[in-house]
């Protein structure tokens, strides 16, 4: 279907900022009555001058947006906190062979409220090469198998669950570790993870491990507890979902940044493959 006659692509762009920083507002300052807002209140008037009004200009819509995300420093809501060191530092203490990480992440529509997307990372060595040998032709044809086995038909995708699974090949680079709803499951994707490098699948390197009571060990729906005032759900252990594959990097030693080899979400914007 055509745009319609006399569309404007800046009122649309407006307006659609709008509705979506609105929505955004909203939720963050749901504790105000709407029918006091008293602006000598300090939260009060942060949402007063943070909501998006009809009758903005550009200018004013950027700003508030600006004061929102930036000066409010809502936009840390997008980057979970996460435990760790500079790369520098890393690279300073450990020497390592290239290391190559998957990603996969659930759909942001199955997410449940409350909770942070599901995650999973599978990582393996590449243990024939080393910081000065691995050339890019050979990672450009490692990011294509990745794309061919993992990117097509919307980006492979697994349950992950409460059985614990082990493949033990370090001589090949591998030291997999997954969590899936059924052993079956985790055999698929170690098949497709050693298919990268051609390395053989052997049975006798899986192990797997499972509670006798998994649902109490790891109950789908935590307690919650008051810390510090607040009562917070506490985190799942082994939560259960379908995760789907995102993008894969390659850590090199003495290269701080990781090379982007492949990114289905387009998450990374400097793959090897596109």
């Amino acid at each position: 279907m055509p745009l319609p006659d006399g569309f404007n692509s800046f009122e649309h762009l407006q307006d659609t900022i709008g509705k979506i920083l609105r929505k955004e507002v909203l939720e963050e300052f749901k504790d105000i009555d709407t029918d006091d807002l008293d602006i000598s209140l300090p939260r009060s008037s942060l949402r007063t001058a943070c909501l998006p009004d009809d009758n903005d200009t550009g200018v004013m819509l950027l700003m508030r947006a600006l004061l929102y995300f930036v000066i409010l420093r809502k936009v840390q809501d997008l980057q979970p906190p996460v435990y760790g060191i500079p790369t520098g530092t890393y690279h300073e203490t450990f020497k390592f062979k290239p290391q190559v990480c998957l990603y996969f992440y659930e759909d942001l529509s199955d997410v449940e409220s409350g909770y942070q997307p599901i995650r999973s990372q599978i990582t393996f060595r590449l243990m024939g090469e080393t910081e000065t040998s691995i050339s890019k032709t050979e990672l450009t044809t490692l990011a294509t198998k990745i794309k061919n086995e993992f990117g097509q038909n919307n980006g492979y995708r697994f349950k992950r669950g409460k059985t614990l699974c082990t493949y033990y090949d370090p001589e090949n680079g591998y030291q997999l570790k997954l969590f899936t709803w059924e052993h079956t499951d985790a055999i698929d994707v170690i098949k497709k993870v050693l298919s990268l490098t051609n390395t053989a699948y052997d049975a006798s390197k899986l192990n797997v491990s499972r509670n006798n009571n998994d649902s109490q060990a790891y109950p789908t729906i935590h307690d919650r507890k008051l810390i510090l005032g607040e009562n917070l759900r506490m985190p799942r252990k082994r939560p259960v979902g379908w995760v789907r594959f995102s993008h894969s990097t390659c850590s090199i030693w003495g290269k701080t940044k990781p090379v982007t080899l492949y990114s289905r979400t387009k998450i990374l914007r400097d793959g090897l493959v596109t």
